[in-house]
C-alpha cells in the first residue's frame, strides 16, 4: 500500500537545462555541475527543460523555483545587486498558452568569495515565485531564467554562473499518495 502524506509537506523537483538563452559561456561549479557565465553587461541565461506539473502539487499554494549562483571571481564590493528575469510559460491540451514573467533584484552577499554558492529562490515579491492557482494538475510548464545585466537595477560588477538546474519546490496535496 502506498504511504499516505498530509497536507502542507514539501516537495522538491529537480529542474535540468535544455539549452542556453542570450549570451552565456559554458562552465562548471566545482568540478562537476554543469553552469551559464553571463558577464556583467550581458543578458543570458537557460531554458529549463519543461515539466507536466505533478500530480501531487497543491496548487492552491504559492510554489518556489530555486537555483544555485556563484561569482566568476571574488567579490568585495558590498551593497550589489543581481537582476534577474523569469519567465513561466504554461500550456495545455487544447488550451492556451500563457507566459507569466517577474523581475528579481537579488542582493549580493558582502564579501561574496568565487567559492561560496548561493541558493537563491526567485521571488515575485511574495516571497515565492508563483502565486496560488497559475498551475493545473497536468499542464506543460516550461521555465527561462535570466540576468538582466544591462538593466540600471543591476549593479554586480562580475560575470555570474548560473546552474544549469535548478528546483521546483511546492506543497504536496492533502492525502497524495506517492
Amino acid at each position: 500500500m502506498p504511504k499516505t502524506y498530509a497536507d502542507d509537506l514539501a516537495a522538491t523537483l529537480p529542474l535540468f537545462s535544455s539549452r542556453v538563452f542570450g549570451s552565456v559561456t559554458n562552465t562548471i561549479l566545482g568540478s562537476a555541475v554543469p553552469a551559464g557565465q553571463v558577464g556583467a553587461s550581458s543578458s543570458g541565461g537557460h531554458y529549463m527543460q519543461p515539466i507536466v506539473v505533478p500530480d501531487d502539487m497543491d496548487v492552491s499554494a504559492s510554489s518556489s523555483l530555486k537555483v544555485f549562483v556563484a561569482p566568476a571571481a571574488n567579490s568585495l564590493v558590498n551593497g550589489q545587486y543581481v537582476r534577474f528575469t523569469l519567465v513561466a510559460t504554461t500550456m495545455a491540451h487544447k488550451g492556451a498558452r500563457v507566459d507569466t514573467s517577474f523581475n528579481y533584484d537579488w542582493p549580493v552577499p558582502d564579501g561574496w568569495l568565487a567559492s561560496d554558492n548561493e541558493l537563491v529562490t526567485l521571488d515575485n515579491g511574495s516571497g515565492f515565485s508563483f502565486d496560488p492557482d497559475l498551475f493545473t494538475p497536468g499542464q506543460l510548464v516550461g521555465f527561462r531564467i535570466t540576468r538582466d545585466g544591462p538593466n540600471a537595477a543591476d549593479t554586480f560588477a562580475q560575470s555570474l554562473l548560473i546552474a544549469q538546474h535548478g528546483f521546483l519546490e511546492y506543497t504536496t496535496g492533502v492525502g497524495c499518495r506517492l
